[in-house]
């Protein structure tokens, strides 16, 4: 399975032979549905779509959002090499960050106005474990540890110097709190406040920012 945020819409591109429940969505369709896909509101599901469906949803999903809509699913023969034709053209960045924890509480960060979870770009030559370990500390004033890999996750934005989108690939790690003595946001990346939050405080926050952010949330506590 693959999965990318598009304006905040979850694309995945589930493998056909897999068992997956219908009546989680709202919508289930067959292959060539690209002109009423507008129409619909919810959760999408596509059995066996071409590939030039797909990129043409994709293509339409970046070039503007579609309100309602919350999730579409490919289900077909070939994942990961679905998700790659639909992304080849997209500029790729890398990044790292972490949910860092505190006994039973998680770092969050205000960036513009919307809760976020630390990262930042991957910079050249960089080890990407060493980059989530440093951008937390640039970011929160935070020293911790890296314990694990919770996931990577992708999603895109437009690159407004060239006309282009980005693929954003973000590597996330649960990481335990060594120090937060120095606990400070950095205001020159725009960050406005540093929250050690609960788990339910967590989710409450992050309901009205990223998608991509509330599933990092559901695959780091239901593991």
């Amino acid at each position: 399975m693959k999965t990318i945020f598009i304006n905040n819409i979850r694309i995945d591109f589930i493998d056909i032979t897999e068992s997956i429940q219908t009546s989680t969505y709202d919508t289930v369709l067959q292959q060539e549905v690209a002109d009423y896909v507008p129409f619909f509101k919810g959760n999408l599901l596509i059995v066996n779509p071409q590939q030039e469906l797909m990129n043409q949803l994709v293509d339409t999903f970046l070039a503007s959002g579609k309100e309602g809509f919350k999730r579409l699913t490919f289900l077909v023969k070939e994942p990961k090499i679905a998700f790659e034709r639909v992304t080849k053209d997209l500029v790729l960045v890398e990044a790292a960050g972490g949910i860092v924890k505190k006994e039973k509480e998680i770092l969050l960060i205000k960036r513009f106005g919307l809760w976020d979870i630390p990262k930042g770009h991957i910079e050249k030559g960089e080890n990407k474990k060493v980059a989530a370990v440093r951008e937390v500390e640039e970011e929160c004033g935070v020293k911790a540890k890296i314990k694990t890999h919770i996931v990577t996750t992708y999603h895109t934005y437009p690159l407004r110097k060239t006309g282009k989108y980005a693929l954003k690939k973000t590597y996330w790690y649960e990481m335990k709190c060594l120090d937060d003595k120095t606990l400070v946001p950095q205001t020159e990346e725009g960050i406005e406040e540093v929250k050690w939050m609960t788990k339910r405080k967590a989710f409450f926050a992050m309901e009205n920012s990223y998608h991509s952010l509330l599933y990092l949330l559901n695959k780091y506590y239901y593991r």
